[in-house]
């Protein structure tokens, strides 16, 4: 599972647990967000330069610190 955490004028913090267990962090220093409205819920479209996209609507927590996604 990987969880991103966007820090307001900060980088994106990218947390994964691995099967085993662990916990692997990585900082996103490019990514593009979009932000589409639609009828019933906002949808952000996350796209990093390695291709991989996710597109986020129900599970998004926003906290102090951020804006957490569980993708």
């Amino acid at each position: 599972m990987r969880i991103l955490l966007l820090r307001p004028m900060r980088n994106i913090l990218q947390l994964t647990i691995k099967h085993n267990g662990t916990l692997q962090t990585q900082h996103i220093h490019s990514v593009r967000i979009w932000i589409a409205f639609g009828l019933k819920a906002a949808h952000l479209l996350l796209m990093d330069l390695s291709g991989w996209r996710a597109e986020l609507s129900r599970r998004v927590v926003w906290g102090t610190d951020g804006i957490l996604f569980l993708i």
